[in-house]
């Protein structure tokens, strides 16, 4: 006889196996399926470290050497869902070879957002990669995800957008949500006269009501 389980179910899957741990009828994100999920389709990815093995810093040389490496870089993460935005602080020069190296790879993608600067020096001149990043992903209401290689970056992104993030390099959910809203002077003097004085409030509810 089989026995049929299931970690995580949803209320309608939850009689097709005969034992589960717990219910989520929400959308659902895992490591093993992270790259080829629906949830692509409202997300931001980074390109190095994530779709292929990061360049060296001997390799990432601003010239030939670097080239080579886009043409021929080592696949890491290959996304079988399509993809709202690569974004990556990959020199806008570099471009046909990004998007060569993709379309071989068959990594299908909406946007392609990458670094108007002129060289490699410029680039660790500016160091705002980041920020870059957030930026663009908080300005966006409709993306939900970011996924970023660099642990450093992720809490940038995360810190400035307030919204998930997932570190490919520490393989960690990183979330900021923004602080609550402080009550308006208003709303903090009328809590203070209700709780330091409530028979005078009371008498003033009861005036208001009786005028309107």
């Amino acid at each position: 006889e089989l026995v049929y389980l299931a970690p995580i179910v949803t209320s309608q899957g939850k009689n097709l196996v005969d034992l589960y741990f717990e219910i989520i009828d929400d959308v659902r994100v895992f490591e093993w399926n992270l790259f080829h999920h629906g949830i692509l389709e409202n997300a931001c990815l980074d390109i190095d470290g994530v779709l292929n093995v990061d360049p060296t810093f001997d390799t990432d040389d601003d010239g030939s050497t670097y080239i080579n490496f886009l043409k021929n870089a080592i696949p890491l993460f290959i996304p079988t869902a399509p993809i709202h935005t690569l974004i990556s602080c990959r020199l806008e020069k570099y471009r046909k070879y990004t998007e060569d190296w993709l379309e071989k790879y068959n990594v299908r993608y909406s946007n392609l957002i990458m670094l108007e600067l002129p060289s490699k020096v410029e680039r660790l001149k500016w160091n705002k990669h980041g920020e870059y990043k957030a930026q663009y992903y908080k300005a966006h209401s409709n993306l939900c995800l970011f996924i970023e290689s660099s642990k450093e970056q992720a809490n940038v992104i995360a810190a400035i957008s307030h919204k998930p993030v997932i570190c490919v390099e520490t393989n960690e959910l990183i979330y900021i949500p923004l602080p609550p809203k402080r009550p308006s002077l208003f709303k903090r003097i009328k809590r203070y006269v209700r709780k330091r004085y409530p028979v005078f409030y009371a008498k003033l509810q009861d005036r208001y009501k009786a005028k309107y």
